[in-house]
């Protein structure tokens, strides 16, 4: 037990990336405490908050969800082409196998912007409770959001950059389009939800995601003298593999089954 401990204290204050140190950002506090309140409470809001409103009326969020989803559209914009403008075009991105760079600054502020806005998605889970959306609180939705704001946080502390600098991208990319259908349907109550013909699509945008991140993902373990640490890798490829599963699962239930 005692070299347990000694091991994650070890984890916690010297194999952190030296950055998150030197300037002390929320979140980035040995031991973890915010972080692991943040997940024990979004655990508690996806299990008993429907609970705890069921005898509640739904929340009338019209006007916040019109700024929610228009600030969201911002920032996953701005944060996709900030990073395909430093990160790829100026910098260059080697999708064989790109190398934790601890002296690239950039690399690190992209990696901890974007974990600030897996936080604030967890916000959508908020919004689904208060508005009796129970419908939507599916497996698939809260894993998809606690995975992403814990696998950021892994990236903020030990890992930033890399090869993972891809799934941010892509998935600010995909935000973008999707929370400007968000937009357009809170614009309109909803009532131009079924109409829009890009609805699908965006399912499959989100599926051509976990697509290239499968594929790229796969081709570094055969990219010779790859840096990028092995064990994150398999991480990357592996749930890769499975959100592309879930998504999959998701557009048969939601589109094929339903469409029969």
């Amino acid at each position: 037990m005692g070299s347990l401990i000694d091991k994650y204290i070890f984890s916690f204050y010297t194999v952190k990336d030296q950055r998150a140190k030197e300037l002390a950002l929320p979140f980035t506090e040995s031991p973890p405490i915010p972080m692991l309140i943040l997940v024990f409470s979004y655990i508690t809001l996806f299990n008993y908050g429907p609970k705890l409103m069921a005898k509640r009326k739904a929340f009338v969020l019209k006007n916040f969800m019109i700024f929610y989803n228009l600030l969201q559209v911002l920032m996953n914009t701005l944060a996709a082409i900030a990073a395909l403008y430093f990160l790829f075009w100026k910098n260059g991105f080697n999708f064989k196998c790109h190398p934790i760079d601890t002296s690239n600054d950039v690399e690190y502020i992209f990696t901890y912007i974007y974990f600030a806005f897996k936080v604030i998605d967890l916000f959508d889970t908020v919004f689904i409770v208060l508005r009796k959306n129970n419908k939507q609180l599916s497996f698939l939705h809260c894993y998809h959001h606690l995975m992403m704001c814990c696998a950021t946080y892994t990236g903020i502390m030990w890992f930033p950059g890399g090869s993972a600098i891809l799934l941010g991208v892509l998935n600010s990319f995909v935000h973008s389009i999707m929370y400007s259908y968000f937009l357009m349907t809170s614009l309109n109550n909803g009532k131009i939800k079924n109409s829009l013909w890009w609805k699908k699509h965006i399912t499959h945008i989100q599926l051509i995601q976990f697509i290239i991140l499968t594929v790229v993902y796969t081709q570094t373990f055969f990219a010779p003298n790859c840096s990028y640490p092995i064990y994150l890798r398999v991480v990357l490829l592996s749930q890769s593999v499975f959100m592309l599963y879930l998504f999959s699962n998701f557009y048969i239930t939601a589109y094929v089954k339903k469409n029969k």
